[in-house]
């Protein structure tokens, strides 16, 4: 949106052609991976496509011309008048239309370009390469049509200039195009100018929240109003972080509508900088993604009724370990958040937690059960459970390492662990939690073979053993929980002797 804004106004002030496709070539290089850009203009007469701008993997080459008919890709373009975009070249059948003659194309292109059109007419192409595949998707087209669109503005001021002696008129016009495109735009449009301290809501914003131009009479705390109060705190740590650095931030929040209604909005937020490096402008869009939000809630929901479906078959031949998973999980999340881990990892050690178990479903029951020692043969079966469970969960497409942390649970600092012997740090922090989480657990519930230890025995165990078999850190956050943050199971575990139980 900054650099739109940056465009536009540079559009609606100047008549020269070759600085306003400089700047467009600049946002595009900073906003965009790219490795080729260019930006060609079309003349319908002879044919032809004339390169303003071609640049390759940053180095810019001197403008040249082809006929229309030699470039492949941009000429089917030009047919179609509609954008293109190929992900991966060696998977695609490129939709060259018939006649139109291809220039050799790299296997493995991703490319995306867009036509600048001038009302029906194709007047140019703006294309961009990546020479890795699946560099761009279908929402990288948004930016280059929108440059397009104001690439064409830029052309049509230039040509109208010289076409009249009227400088004024031509800057006009290109001020109402800007007017209209803000006011027709689909996504809600605001403009804060951090100077005056003054904010700016298109009339399609105000829509979004079910009020008419005339009813909305937006003032600089309109925002803090309508937002709702459970995103008010991460909304303003959202808006400092963008001020210091000046970043593109992509930020979804609730707003409160005319009816009352709280609605799902997805924000996409530039800061524009002066030339000192002090923030004056902030500019974005809005879209209400309410219904999209829905659909990932009841996703959400039908994740973890799978998860917790996969918990619980071991509770068909184990009641102890099903209760056991469930503690352990509560004890592992307790600790990272102890540690002030991020709740996106926070639920990735909940769901390992929840399954951390399963590869016991390989181990026979009469093993799990077993109220003595066990032989090495029956020790050796035990110790294949975590790679089991691996085997298990790793084909599922989580959005967390469930599978890797799951097969590392056993895992010890010293290298003493199984199944892969690994030490220190090359098995993951959030297996390190759980494998501490898992002990205390264990040790602080009955077995068949040997009655419950208290919790203070537990803590006095991990902490003699710290930076030998548990992550001193993980050790000390564990402790913090029980000694001074009175953590408690919420489960009830099972203690009853004649409990089925499973050794650790």
């Amino acid at each position: 949106m900054a650099a739109l804004h940056t465009i536009a106004l540079l559009t609606t002030s100047t008549l020269d052609l070759s600085e306003v496709l400089e700047l467009i070539y600049e946002r595009i290089a900073h906003l965009m991976k790219l490795d080729t850009f260019y930006i060609a203009l079309y003349d319908e007469q002879q044919q032809k496509l004339n390169f303003e701008i071609f640049a390759e993997k940053g180095e810019r080459f001197d403008t040249f011309s082809k006929q229309a008919a030699e470039m492949g890709l941009s000429g089917w373009i030009i047919q179609s008048r509609k954008p293109l975009l190929i992900r991966n070249m060696a998977k695609a059948t490129p939709p060259v239309a018939p006649g139109v003659a291809g220039e050799p194309i790299p296997p493995e292109l991703c490319y995306l370009g867009v036509p600048i059109m001038k009302k029906d007419k194709v007047i140019g192409v703006v294309p961009v390469q990546g020479f890795q595949p699946y560099t761009y998707d279908e929402e990288d087209q948004h930016f280059p049509i929108a440059i397009a669109d104001q690439t064409a503005i830029a052309i049509e001021n230039a040509r109208l200039f010289e076409q009249t002696e009227s400088a004024l008129g031509a800057l006009h016009a290109s001020e109402e195009r800007f007017a209209l495109a803000v006011q027709g735009a689909n996504d809600g449009i605001w403009d804060w100018d951090i100077q005056k301290n003054s904010l700016y809501w298109s009339p399609r914003m105000k829509a979004l929240l079910g009020y008419a131009d005339e009813e909305l009479n937006v003032e600089f705390d309109t925002l803090d109003a309508v937002l709702h109060p459970d995103d008010k705190e991460r909304t303003k740590a959202t808006m400092e972080a963008r001020l210091k650095d000046g970043r593109l931030y992509n930020v979804d929040h609730r707003l409160r509508t005319k009816s009352g209604e709280y609605r799902w909005f997805h924000a996409r937020e530039q800061v524009v900088i002066d030339e000192a490096g002090n923030p004056v402008r902030m500019i974005g869009s809005t879209a209400d993604v309410t219904n999209r939000k829905q659909a990932e809630e009841r996703l959400h929901a039908a994740l973890q009724g799978i998860i917790e479906a996969l918990g619980q078959t071991t509770e068909t031949r184990d009641l102890y370990t099903s209760s056991h998973q469930k503690r352990v999980t509560q004890l592992a999340c307790a600790i990272a958040k102890e540690m002030r881990l991020s709740e996106e990892r926070v639920e990735g050690i909940r769901v390992a937690g929840l399954l951390h178990d399963i590869g016991k479903l390989a181990i026979p029951a009469e093993i799990l059960s077993k109220p003595n020692e066990l032989s090495e043969m029956e020790y050796g079966l035990f110790e294949a459970h975590p790679q089991v469970a691996y085997n298990i969960l790793k084909s599922i497409e989580f959005p967390w390492p469930v599978a890797q942390i799951v097969l590392q649970h056993h895992e010890r600092i010293d290298g003493s662990g199984y199944p892969q012997r690994l030490k220190g740090e090359e098995f993951m922090l959030e297996a390190r939690i759980l494998a501490v989480a898992d002990v205390v657990e264990a040790m602080s519930s009955h077995r068949s073979y040997r009655p419950a230890l208290g919790v203070d025995k537990v803590l006095e165990e991990i902490v003699q053993k710290k930076g030998k078999l548990y992550d001193p850190e993980v050790v000390d956050a564990c402790v913090c929980l029980f000694d001074e943050k009175g953590f408690e199971f919420e489960t009830q575990r099972l203690t009853s002797p004649d409990s089925s139980v499973s050794p650790q």
